[in-house]
């Protein structure tokens, strides 16, 4: 049997495969796009019976009046067994093939997160007014409201297990199955929209697309999943922040309230794109 280098098209490591396989399979590693989709599908179906601690909750008003925290508690249990259920499913199908899930964590420099972080403030500033065209209805706010309290359990569901979990499933799996299936810039996209169709909701996706296409190109570039777990961290900690204690007020318009929005908007474009123009030249060199 032939074999022949296959290249690894994000520019790292050829993989040596048989000249057969390439010819009569595409798509040969998991996932591809169909197959990531179908991922999401699952997702969505394990969270069916992982919400059973919800359920289970709620099935007592007057006790969630005096203790709301346990409507937290449950999502907080909903949310690491939808997540981890599903890792396992696509773990599983990853090592049928003879693959392996791969969390790289090439070392960065610590500045390198600093600015991670300002880009992520200021990509979140010019994403908000786009989010903001689709209103949400009153029904779907109370639904967020009762979902995201301000306490240590929705902190530990939104602002730690998301970044992580997230990041391995979105990034490490389905964004390195695409890096190995397609050619960089194709599977960047697609992971994210991935990313924001996930969300399952217009006024996430449109922000989880532009994060998403941020944070596959940074992975790219890096080889490593800690900087995206910073970006998202930081995204969702502003956003948790926000939403419990600032009456719902979204960055941009916090920001423009207590200054004037064109330099709010004017400084964010100018921030993002000299940074990212910094790290693309400065990773280059490296």
């Amino acid at each position: 049997m032939g074999f022949c280098y296959a290249k690894h098209l994000n520019g790292r490591n050829p993989i040596v495969l048989p000249i057969n396989l390439i010819i009569l399979k595409k798509n040969l590693f998991y996932p591809n796009i169909n197959q990531s989709f179908i991922l999401i599908l699952i997702l969505c179906l394990v969270s069916i019976p992982a919400s059973i601690p919800i359920i289970l909750v709620s099935l007592f008003p007057d006790f969630i009046k005096t203790n709301p925290e346990f409507i937290s508690i449950g999502v907080l249990l909903s949310y690491l067994i939808t997540f981890l259920w599903t890792i396992w499913i696509a773990k599983r199908k990853i090592n049928k093939r003879g693959q392996n899930i791969l969390i790289k964590k090439e070392p960065i420099p610590l500045y390198f997160y600093f600015l991670l972080v300002i880009i992520t403030l200021c990509l979140g500033i010019l994403i908000e007014p786009l989010s903001e065209l689709i209103p949400m209805p009153e029904e779907f706010a109370k639904i967020f409201e009762d979902l995201i309290r301000p306490d240590i359990f929705s902190f530990l569901t939104v602002v730690i297990a998301a970044p992580i979990l997230e990041e391995v499933l979105f990034r490490s799996i389905i964004f390195e199955g695409f890096l190995k299936n397609y050619s960089p810039w194709k599977s960047i996209i697609w992971s994210a929209i991935i990313f924001g169709t996930a969300h399952l909701n217009p006024w996430q996706m449109i922000g989880g697309i532009f994060i998403g296409i941020l944070i596959a190109w940074i992975y790219f570039r890096t080889d490593s999943i800690i900087p995206g777990i910073v970006i998202h961290f930081t995204n969702n900690f502003i956003g948790f922040l926000l939403f419990t204690y600032s009456d719902g007020r979204s960055l941009s318009k916090f920001l423009t309230s207590i200054s004037n929005s064109f330099m709010v908007y004017f400084t964010s474009i100018f921030l993002l794109i000299s940074i990212l123009y910094w790290i693309n030249k400065k990773l280059k060199t490296t």
